[in-house]
């Protein structure tokens, strides 16, 4: 179901043709509360209702501030607390100090495998960390960095337990690197995908014993044009990864458009290290 916020403005009566729908479906698997314009001028000054999701799985969930305040269906904590059988979250367009509702209670999400993150809210990653009991965990995808210091937080709290991390196509993952404190801090990590012309390569690494899978992907990165600086960055993760550190590392799975890549003259050197090492290169 997807559940727009201008569906869900409650009146004096509290009473909404959306949650009537939402009470005849028991059985709903996936509830997208879609993102929303900042100009729609919507406002929410009546208590919002809550409603039992016991068979939501996937919850993808664009953040609006101002409906936020009403709780019920438009307040993510409780919409989390009604869905216990949820295992795959979306959070996205919570920045800097907008309205999140808080948490005194722990927040338990016993079935969650995956946390897909776009936020820049310190608030909002300060409950993740402190106040969310994620047992089950083991997929974390950060499609922007959270704020300063964050990630290194995250890999502290849930480190232990990751098995897949992906990150997505943001300039701030080639400002510093990030995937060494990734591995460093997820030593069960099984697989790691990051967007090569957005990714700074991980020359801090101490080595990594479990990481089997490298996913890249070949997303253009406008603001680098420069074909002997774009070379030299191939060139830099291609050498980590086909180097001792990764031991387990078997196969690099190549996402998105290689052909111009693999056909140049400066690939064939990388090709022969990455024979040699034993790791298969692989196309999507």
């Amino acid at each position: 179901m997807v559940l727009p916020y201008q569906s869900t403005v409650a009146g004096p009566s509290r009473s909404l043709k959306s949650i009537e729908v939402l009470k005849l479906c028991p059985n709903l698997h996936t509830l997208l509360r879609p993102q929303h314009s900042l100009l729609d001028g919507i406002r929410f000054d009546y208590e919002a209702e809550g409603i039992a999701l016991p068979r939501l799985e996937r919850l993808h969930w664009w953040h609006h501030h101002e409906a936020e305040r009403s709780g019920g269906i438009n307040s993510l904590a409780v919409v989390l607390r009604d869905a216990p059988n949820l295992r795959h979250l979306f959070i996205g367009g919570v920045v800097g100090t907008n309205h999140i509702r808080m948490e005194q209670e722990q927040m338990v999400l016993s079935n969650l495998e995956v946390l897909r993150l776009h936020i820049r809210s310190g608030l909002l990653l300060r409950q993740i960390i402190s106040r969310w009991s994620l047992p089950s965990l083991i997929h974390l995808i950060m499609d922007s960095p959270p704020v300063k210091v964050g990630l290194n937080a995250i890999w502290e709290t849930f480190g232990q337990q990751l098995e897949v991390v992906e990150f997505g196509k943001h300039m701030h993952f080639l400002m510093s690197d990030d995937l060494s404190p990734c591995l460093d801090g997820c030593p069960n990590l099984k697989e790691l995908n990051y967007h090569c012309f957005f990714t700074a390569p991980a020359d801090g690494l101490q080595g990594h014993a479990n990481l089997k899978v490298v996913g890249l992907h070949s997303h253009t990165n406008a603001l680098l044009s420069d074909g002997g600086l774009l070379w030299n960055l191939i060139e830099r993760h291609f050498e980590i990864l086909s180097g001792a550190g990764l031991s387990a590392l078997q196969k690099i799975v190549l996402y998105g458009s290689w052909r111009s890549i693999l056909n140049h003259p400066r690939f064939g050197p990388i090709q022969k290290k990455l024979n040699g090492s034993g790791r298969v290169l692989q196309l999507a």
